[in-house]
């Protein structure tokens, strides 16, 4: 065998196999930048997918006879028939590959088609701790997130819309080496909210304090799902000559109530005290106490299907006086939509002789 012909076979072909390892290395390190940092290098499957061609290109050269081997061009080919070229491979392969196998990241979209606009606030959480700080998404910021090494298992992640309210929460699995984008808010459902607006019927009008340090009888509001735990009713004590709000958890109650749904209750409820031949004197009064100082009492998140007991009761000063009940209202939630509900506090029937 001619030992001196066969050399630069050997190197040729060596040099063939070389640089086809590293075509396919660019290529993974593309997927790899174009999968998980995105949002911070834009322009990487251009540059991947041109070394990935100028690597083929050299090879479909090398594979005609084409490539000479002098000229300055030829310093890739000096550099994979070097000594030290597999090696390089070598290490590289193995970082790739332990990146590949130890990050995931996680993305928020803005999308601007969707039926919502504005800023979006998203948390993301992990179990009963936020993974990170939250998110803004607008118009001019589309594109947050981030990736995490050397994640490993599979979690179970919540990603809530916390501003504006009315989304659902959304649930995904975060898997070893997984990538998550999310669209917000398209890809998040409507949440179902019930806003229920309590105000006092004729009779309680008169009998209600105005004040806690009102003279006369004190009032007590339980608010109760039915077939809940005791432990998770709601208690107005004392129960004043106001209008209460509630039916929804602290955050989604305080953005559900403002000035402007306050303002619009309040033209209702002048509205209904009319319909009630209240005197025109004594409505705007009646009015004035019933807004002074609204009442806002988070609870559960109220669901089509849930059944929402009303109850007041008068109580005495005396110490071994019970409780009376004075009025007792179911409020069945039908809808399966966001919805308002108003509750007309009516005293119950009084025994001839009865307190009133």
């Amino acid at each position: 065998m001619n030992v001196t012909a066969a050399a630069p076979v050997a190197r040729s072909a060596g040099y063939r196999w070389r640089l086809a390892w590293f075509v396919v290395l660019v290529v993974f390190a593309s997927l790899w930048f174009e999968r998980h940092l995105k949002a911070y290098v834009s322009q990487t499957a251009i540059v991947g997918g041109t070394v990935t061609l100028f690597g083929l290109w050299k090879l479909v050269l090398d594979a005609l006879g084409v490539a000479g081997e002098k000229g300055p061009a030829d310093w890739l080919r000096r550099a994979f028939t070097s000594a030290r070229a597999p090696g390089y491979l070598g290490f590289f392969t193995l970082l790739i590959g332990a990146l590949w196998a130890c990050t995931s990241s996680i993305y928020l979209t803005y999308d601007s088609d969707s039926r919502g606009s504005g800023t979006y606030r998203v948390e993301i959480w992990q179990g009963n701790r936020l993974l990170r700080p939250a998110e803004l998404l607008n118009p001019h910021d589309k594109f947050v997130g981030q990736p995490y090494f050397f994640h490993f298992g599979r979690e179970d992640l919540e990603f809530r819309i916390a501003q504006p309210v009315g989304y659902e929460p959304k649930k995904i699995s975060w898997n070893t080496g997984s990538q998550i984008t999310v669209p917000v808010p398209y890809s998040w459902d409507p949440l179902e909210l019930h806003l229920v607006k309590i105000v006092p019927g004729k009779d309680f009008l008169h009998s209600l304090p105005t004040t806690a340090t009102s003279p006369g009888l004190r009032y007590r509001l339980v608010l109760a799902r039915e077939g809940a735990d005791v432990d998770t009713a709601v208690v107005v004590e004392p129960l004043l000559k106001t209008v209460v709000f509630t039916g929804m958890p602290e955050i989604e109650l305080a953005t559900a109530t403002g000035d402007a749904v306050v303002e619009s209750t309040r033209v209702d409820v002048d509205r209904m005290l009319l319909r009630m031949s209240t005197t025109d004197e004594t409505r705007p009064e009646l009015v004035e106490q019933l807004f002074a100082s609204v009442a806002k009492r988070p609870m559960g998140r109220l669901v089509a299907g849930d059944k929402l007991r009303i109850r007041v009761y008068s109580l005495s000063a005396a110490p071994d006086a019970q409780p009376v009940l004075k009025a007792d209202q179911v409020l069945e939630i039908k809808d399966r939509k966001t919805t308002t509900h108003v509750v007309t506090l009516e005293k119950l029937p009084q025994p001839a002789g009865g307190t009133p």
